[in-house]
């Protein structure tokens, strides 16, 4: 997240010429098939990753029921599937390794795919991956990666729209996918 906000308001701020050549600059990014391949792969691997801890997360009786609990009663039940899904109290679900694909791995190919949008077109994958990693997020419990998911995201979104090229996606769009990760984080 830091990586992509600092490279973008350091390219902003001291490209040669007017702040406008940043954003022309952004256009003539473009995935070639190798680069095309590499984000639609790491999309597919991210959410494998994400559905295996998903699966794994729910085929645990006790995980489950703490879940379902939360989710159904609204009772206090999550912190402690939280802490049991992280600590590995009871059951080891791998959740350094799936963080690494869930936190970093899915925002940065976000953020390729949508700057590459003129040559990158598998926006249902990447919406795909995006939901879930989202879905195993919420089963985690950690607020700051929805909250890394907007930064990143946001950052895409006005690069895109401000730079001369043909937009990732529609207004409506971005702001109903904004809206699901406000929806998210409360």
């Amino acid at each position: 997240m830091s990586g992509i906000l600092g490279a973008s308001l350091w390219g902003f701020v001291f490209a040669p010429g007017s702040p406008d050549k940043f954003f022309a600059d952004a256009k003539r990014l473009v995935a070639d098939p190798v680069e095309h391949f590499v984000i639609s792969a790491g999309f597919v691997v991210s959410s494998l990753v994400s559905v295996i801890l998903l699966i794994a997360v729910f085929s645990h009786e006790h995980v489950r029921s703490l879940l379902l609990g939360a989710l159904l009663h609204s009772s206090g039940t999550l912190n402690e599937a939280r802490i049991i899904v992280s600590s590995g109290a009871e059951g080891y679900f791998a959740p350094g390794y799936v963080k690494q694909f869930r936190d970093i791995i899915v925002p940065i190919l976000c953020v390729a795919a949508i700057l590459c949008d003129g040559t990158y077109r598998r926006r249902g994958l990447l919406f795909a991956a995006l939901l879930v990693a989202l879905a195993a997020t919420l089963v985690s419990g950690q607020r700051l990666v929805i909250i890394q998911y907007i930064l990143c995201l946001g950052a895409a979104f006005v690069i895109d729209r401000l730079s001369l090229r043909p937009k990732f996606a529609s207004i409506t769009a971005i702001v109903l996918l904004m809206l699901i990760l406000f929806g998210t984080l409360g």
